[in-house]
Parts: C-alpha cells; sequence; structure tokens
C-alpha cells in the first residue's frame, strides 16, 4: 500500500465545506467542532465517565483555537480550524508509516477558501457533493495509518463532513418529502413482474 500527503486544494474543499455546511440555518460549527473534540477525547481516556468534565475541556480547546486564529481568518475560522485537524491527521498517517522520510509529510499548504465550493453549495449541485464525497474518501484512505486516527479530532471531523454530506443531498433531492424510520415502498402494480422477482 502507498500513502501520500492528500492535496492541498482536496484540504481546502473539504474545509471550506465544513465551515460553509455547519454555518448554515439550524448549525453551529463551533458546537459541530466541540463535539469533534469531545469525542476525541472521550475515545482516548475511555477511564473518565465525567462527561460533563469532557464537555468543559473540549469547549475551552475550541475556544482557544477560535481566539488564537479569529483575527486572521475572521468568519472562516471554522473552516480553518478544520483545515488544521485535517491536515494535521494526514502528516500523522504519514509519519507512522514513513518515519525514516520526513520528505512524505512535508508541505507548504496553506488555507485558502475553495469558491468552487461555495458554488456547488449555493447551485445546490449534487454532483459537486459526490466530488466532496469522493475526496472525503480517498482523505480518510490516506490518513488513517496511524494508530491513534480513529479517536482523532480529524476522524471525527471526516465523520461529520461525512453527515453533513448526506444532509445536504438529502435535502437538495428530496426538500420537504423526506422519509424516516417509516416508508411504505410504493410496489409496482400488479400486473408488472421484474425479472427478479423470478429468481
Amino acid at each position: 500500500m502507498s500513502a501520500y500527503l492528500t492535496s492541498n486544494d482536496v484540504l481546502n474543499a473539504l474545509s471550506t465545506f465544513f465551515g460553509d455546511c455547519y454555518s448554515r440555518d439550524g448549525y453551529n460549527a463551533r458546537t459541530v467542532l466541540e463535539n469533534c473534540v469531545f469525542n476525541s477525547m472521550k475515545a482516548k481516556y475511555p477511564e473518565e465517565t465525567d462527561y460533563e468534565y469532557l464537555r468543559n475541556d473540549a469547549a475551552a480547546v475550541v475556544s482557544i483555537e477560535y481566539k488564537a486564529n479569529y483575527s486572521e481568518y475572521k468568519n472562516l475560522t471554522w473552516s480553518y480550524l478544520c483545515y488544521v485537524h485535517l491536515l494535521k491527521e494526514n502528516e500523522d498517517s504519514l509519519k507512522a508509516l514513513y518515519p525514516e522520510h520526513p520528505d512524505m509529510w512535508a508541505n507548504d499548504y496553506q488555507f485558502k477558501v475553495s469558491s468552487t465550493v461555495r458554488a456547488w453549495l449555493r447551485n445546490r449541485d449534487t454532483k459537486g457533493l459526490a466530488n466532496l464525497a469522493s475526496m472525503l474518501r480517498g482523505y480518510d484512505y490516506q490518513s488513517c495509518e496511524h494508530q491513534d486516527y480513529e479517536k482523532s479530532i480529524g476522524h471525527f471531523l471526516q465523520q461529520s463532513i461525512k453527515e453533513g454530506l448526506l444532509k445536504l443531498l438529502i435535502d437538495y433531492q428530496l426538500e420537504d418529502n423526506q422519509p424516516w424510520s417509516s416508508w411504505t415502498d410504493p410496489q409496482l402494480e400488479k400486473h408488472v413482474m421484474c425479472l427478479s422477482d423470478m429468481l
């Protein structure tokens, strides 16, 4: 298996999506990031059962990160913080695989908002969402090689991005007619026979 650093454009695209998706009506990027940090802490410290303590710690971590970066990134701070965590996990994966080859994770990457992703969201472009889902799968593949990946903030951000993509895909395609846990199959008319029914 060969791993490499995910492209800067992919990281920018996923991070832009995170910031824009979770800054829409009914969402709160701060809460989503705090949940990612909380879930990471819970996974790393399973012996800690005081979840209120962990939630307070997660909120403090996010608050510190936000304050440290707001003056430079303003309304893009949530996207930037997502970018930092995603890049860290990708680098950590390569460090675990190729500890003797720092050139594998060396980079001069910089966060930049993706105008393409913003256009996909503005235009309710489901093909754009599919592109993001494919990028996310590639990112996960390139970032999962270190032993703590599934406990990392980056992993939980990846899960949140996936959930956001799924939510928007449902919203864009089904609008107000969204089945939940009780769906009735419309069934084909009785006189129509599917070949698969005969097997």
